[in-house]
């Protein structure tokens, strides 16, 4: 007999594995943040940015292919955002804004 674990998880209606998702390494920094967020993202893709808060309204809309992505949000108002980065499928990061 031998322990099995099959680590897999379904995002966007997609199944990933969960090694796939390492090679797309994403991360984004400080959080929570004040001015400037910075997205890093090893893909070698053009990808899509969304900011949007809870209320669903879309704050920023940009496409990039740099592999770190600054954004000032220093004008933005005191909350709780959602980052969409979306390539082959859509990966949703929360972030709090303060000051």
């Amino acid at each position: 007999w031998q322990n099995y674990i099959k680590e897999e998880y379904t995002w966007n209606e997609l199944s990933v594995n969960i090694n796939d998702l390492d090679k797309n390494d994403i991360s984004f920094y400080p959080n929570p943040v004040s001015d400037i967020l910075t997205i890093k993202n090893n893909s070698q893709e053009n990808y899509e940015i969304e900011i949007f808060d809870v209320s669903g309204k879309l704050f920023y809309n940009t496409t990039s292919k740099s592999t770190t992505f600054k954004l000032n949000i220093s004008n933005y108002p005191k909350g709780i955002y959602f980052v969409n980065i979306i390539d082959d499928v859509k990966k949703s990061f929360k972030f709090i804004k303060n000051n």
